[in-house]
Parts: structure tokens; C-alpha cells; sequence
């Protein structure tokens, strides 16, 4: 159903994002859709209720109803909500630049109506009225991508997310994602960001944010205002999916300014079934080359992906995307001869069919996996053997322990 429709219908019932689901665990992480959403959760607006360094997620534990689809808008009903409250089920969370509650079900949920009753979906006009559209200059032509000097790129060795740094002369210059687990409590997430946020305040790098799915940005979330306001641009998705990646770009327009922000949209889909395109913002013949999708409900095909390019080196940075769509639509911009460079899709977890065809001219080299402890079973065996067969070198961040250096 329409999100317009049904809240129209029944304007107490609250829109949540589903960010995880476990079914042999029986946990669901959700956020909210907006602050709105929050409010009728809590009965109090955020900004009352947090001082900006706390998190507004919800995780169920003892979860053994139908299953829900990550990536997806239920509604949760009021009723459901109160008899949470009045069976003092929810516990606070304070620990976590992610979380606030825990909801710890018991048996006498066994039997009771579904949790997620109804899916809903998002209209052009839902869109629109909703605002879940965030705004930004759209022309990355206005952006300079020029990369001077001695490059190399690091793989951060951050747990179960993502976060790449190109580097130009021992100087940061563009941070392709700042990920970590999603589990990760406040202390954790510090150490991950390290000395890193004084490196970024010297070296004003811009920042691509591949999607919004928390393994690639909750890094950011952990950041002062000194360290986020250091970056020089910030590139990502326009069309946020939850409270969490809201507030997040809410705090960057504040610190850096709209002007500084790039607010790309997915491109309208040609076709209903099959893989999503990939499609260059700039040209082919730089050193980095930004690509966007198009359009996707599942973010993983449906983010903006690079490439990077040297005389004798090339790495391609994948975020969570599929193998067939990397050879399809960005290897073969590579043909020349030199040694080639993958950061690995999706930590190493299901990517589609492993398709990854080399160009003639392309001899490749290293493939990292940025992986870290997880339920997921990543990196999966299959994947990683054909890696194994296809690369000279494959290294995991989990058993190095440490950032990889690519050097170009």
C-alpha cells in the first residue's frame, strides 16, 4: 500500500525501515522513516530526547514471527507499541551511536498479531511529500577530482563495514565510505576512527558515500563536528532511507554547507527485471571515474561505485555491488595493459553470480575482502576461491589486522 494512503487510513500506526533481520537468531534491527515516525514511538521528539551522540534504532530479540524483508517499510501498530510499554519490554540503550532501545519479546508474544503488519511503499508523490529526498548540487563536474603525485589506496581495516582512502603523496585526498559493524558501541567506533579524524581536518578530503546502509557509514555517525566538517565535499545517494542516515546528512549540511554537498539520483530504470546499468558522472579518460546505477529497491546494485586509474595500476571500489555488473560496465574502461585491483564486493558475501571476465589487456593483481567478525558467513568459500583462482593475492582485513595498502 501507498505510505500516503495508509497513513491517511490509520495516522497512529508508525513507519519503520528494516535494517537487519535474523532469522535463525530471531532478531530484527528497525529504525524510523522520519522523526514523526519517532515521536509516535517514543512520545517524544528526539531532539528532546537525545543529545545528538545517541542512536534512535530498535532491536527485537526472541523475533519468531513471519519473516520481513531487509531494506523494506512496515508499520508497527499502536496497540503492539503500548503493550511493549506496559509489559516494560524495552530497555534503553546508551552505549551505541546506533541504537537506543532493545525490545526483549516474551512468550505471551508467541501468539499475538504479527509485529509488521503491513508493508508500504513510497509513491513519486509519497516522495515528494514525505521528504526523503535530500538536497544537494547534482553536476560533479564542479568537483575536483584531480589526484597529483604518488597514489596509493588503503583498505581500513574496520571490522564488518567498509571505508577505503585514496592517498596522494602520504596526504588523504578522497574516503570512499566510513563503515564499521553495526554492533559496534561508541568506544569501539573511536578507535576505529583512530587519529584519522586529525588527518582529515589537515587534509580536507572529500567524501563518497557508496549507500546508505550502515557498514558504510557508521563511522561517520561517531565523528565531532571538527572531524566531519573537515571534508572538502561529500558525494552520496539523494534518497535516504531512515532517521539515522537523515540526521547524518542533517549534520553535514550543517557543518559544510549545502553548496559542498552532492546529492546524486539513481537513474531512472529501463527495465523492470535483471541487473541494474552502471553509467560514468565524469569522463572515462580521468584517474577516477565516478558510476552511478540506476534505480533499485535493494541498495547494494543500486549505490556509486569507482574506479582508479594509474599508468601501471588500476583498483576498482565495489562497496557492495555485483561481480556482473563490475565486469560489465566498468572493467572494460580498463583495457590497457597493467595490473589490475578489486576491492572485494559486499565483504566478500553474495554478489551475484561470480562473473568478473578480464579484458585482454589486464593482468590481475590483488583483492582485498574488507571483512571483519559476522554472522553472515562472510567472506563466502565459493567466492573466495574463485578469487583465489583469478588473483595472485587475496587478502582478508579480518586475519591481517591491519589497513591494506594498494600501491599504484
Amino acid at each position: 500500500m501507498l505510505c500516503s494512503n495508509y497513513k491517511r487510513k490509520y495516522p497512529e500506526d508508525v513507519i519503520v525501515f528494516i535494517e537487519e533481520f535474523n532469522k535463525i537468531e530471531g532478531t530484527v534491527v528497525f529504525d524510523f522513516f522520519d522523526s514523526n515516525e519517532y515521536l509516535l514511538f517514543n512520545g517524544q521528539d528526539i531532539t528532546d530526547s537525545q543529545n545528538g551522540t545517541n542512536g534512535s534504532m530498535v532491536k527485537l530479540f526472541n523475533y519468531n514471527k513471519r519473516s520481513v524483508r531487509e531494506n523494506t517499510y512496515y508499520v508497527i501498530k499502536m496497540d503492539t507499541i503500548q503493550n511493549w510499554r506496559q509489559n516494560n519490554l524495552i530497555s534503553t540503550e546508551i552505549d551505541s551511536f546506533v541504537f537506543e532501545n532493545f525490545i526483549y519479546l516474551n512468550d505471551n508474544d508467541i501468539n499475538s498479531d504479527e509485529i509488521f503488519s503491513t508493508s508500504i511503499t513510497f509513491g513519486e508523490f509519497d516522495s515528494s511529500y514525505f521528504n526523503n529526498y535530500m538536497y544537494g548540487r547534482q553536476n560533479l563536474d564542479e568537483v575536483d577530482f584531480a589526484l597529483r603525485g604518488e597514489l596509493k589506496v588503503a583498505v581500513r581495516n574496520v571490522g564488518q563495514g567498509n571505508w577505503n582512502e585514496i592517498i596522494s603523496n602520504d596526504s588523504c585526498k578522497i574516503v570512499y565510505d566510513a563503515g564499521a559493524p553495526m554492533h559496534a558501541t561508541k568506544n569501539e567506533i573511536r578507535k576505529v576512527i583512530g587519529n584519522r579524524g586529525n588527518e582529515y581536518i589537515e587534509s580536507n578530503p572529500g567524501l563518497i558515500i557508496s549507500h546508505w546502509d550502515m557498514d558504510h557509514y557508521h563511522s561517520l555517525l561517531g565523528m565531532t563536528d571538527d572531524e566531519l566538517s573537515s571534508f572538502s565535499y561529500v558525494i552520496f545517494r539523494d534518497q535516504v532511507p531512515s532517521l539515522t542516515s537523515r540526521r547524518l546528512y542533517s549534520r553535514l549540511r550543517n557543518l559544510i554547507g549545502v553548496k559542498k554537498l552532492y546529492s546524486i539520483p539513481a537513474i531512472a530504470k529501463a527495465k523492470k527485471r535483471g541487473l541494474t546499468y552502471l553509467y560514468p558522472l565524469n569522463s572515462t579518460n580521468n584517474k577516477l571515474v565516478v558510476y552511478n546505477s540506476e534505480e533499485h529497491k535493494n541498495r547494494n546494485i543500486s549505490g556509486i561505485y569507482l574506479s582508479l586509474k594509474t599508468i601501471k595500476s588500476s583498483v576498482i571500489f565495489s562497496a557492495d555491488a555485483h561481480y556482473d555488473q563490475i565486469s560489465r560496465d566498468i572493467l572494460p574502461s580498463l583495457n590497457y595493459t597493467h595490473e589490475h585491483n578489486l576491492i572485494v564486493p559486499h565483504h566478500g558475501g553474495r554478489a551475484g553470480k561470480f562473473i568478473y571476465s578480464r579484458p585482454s589487456n589486464v593482468s590481475f593483481n590483488i583483492a582485498v575482502i574488507s571483512v571483519g567478525i559476522n554472522s553472515y558467513g562472510h567472506p563466502i568459500a565459493s567466492y573466495e576461491n574463485m578469487l583465489k583462482l583469478n588473483f595472485k593475492s587475496v587478502f582478508k582485513t579480518k586475519y591481517k589486522l591491519k589497513d591494506v595498502i594498494i600501491p599504484l
